[in-house]
């Protein structure tokens, strides 16, 4: 109970901070529901199979979420794809899409390949998140000629897509640890020929990043889940 206490003031923290999107949103209401599910277990019926699959599958998830970035393949590829993930006050870039960027303009300063930009406008967002993560790039010092923007993009399987409409199926995605896991999945799924270079997160964001991913690879395979709960019943 300590731990899930902990979870929903630091779902807070980030509500307060950001206030940025539906997602945030999502993760503190999940938070709740554990609180729930785990408190109130005696009183419902389904809460006991609820529960057993979350002890499953989350220290599964976890381990994957922790050992996956050690294994993933980090070669450069003559594309980069640095996939969106929101701006904050309607046109400026967040700390963690900053990194990405960095991560990126690192590796175009010491190979020769192209940045792919990966993500639209949102309904808060003045710009596109390729417009300004293009403007952080040319600032930097990248030439604008060896930049290409995708704008349409509202989710990360529509990152990956579009790229690969771009500029085909094989690139290096560049994006944050706590977000390699899923878009490796999504890669293999949409049969891309990717590999995967991660940019570090503050510790309190990846916290509740790690609730959101699973949340994310939950509404992924919410086909096997509504089977497995169909079996139980």
């Amino acid at each position: 109970m300590i731990l899930l206490i902990l979870v929903l003031l630091i779902n807070v923290y980030i509500l307060k901070k950001y206030e940025k999107g539906n997602e945030h949103f999502y993760s503190f209401l999940f938070a709740l529901f554990l609180v729930f599910v785990y408190y109130f277990e005696p009183f419902f019926h389904y809460t006991k199979d609820i529960r057993l699959f979350l002890e499953i599958t989350i220290p599964i998830y976890l381990f994957f979420q922790v050992y996956f970035p050690i294994f993933i393949k980090t070669k450069v590829k003559e594309y980069l794809v640095v996939l969106g993930c929101g701006l904050l006050d309607k046109n400026r870039l967040s700390p963690l899409l900053m990194n990405r960027l960095n991560v990126a303009y690192d590796l175009y300063a010491n190979k020769q390949c192209k940045i792919v930009v990966s993500g639209g406008k949102g309904k808060d967002e003045d710009i596109s998140e390729a417009s300004a993560m293009k403007t952080y790039l040319i600032q930097k010092g990248v030439k604008e000629k060896d930049i290409l923007c995708e704008e349409k993009s509202k989710s990360t399987e529509e990152n990956l897509k579009y790229s690969k409409d771009m500029i085909g199926d094989s690139f290096m995605i560049i994006t944050s640890d706590y977000h390699a896991l899923r878009a490796f999945i999504l890669s293999k799924l949409l049969r891309i020929n990717a590999s995967i270079t991660t940019s570090k997160t503050i510790y309190y964001y990846k916290f509740y990043a790690a609730i959101r991913e699973y949340l994310a690879l939950l509404y992924l395979f919410k086909g096997f889940i509504i089977g497995y709960f169909l079996l139980l019943n």
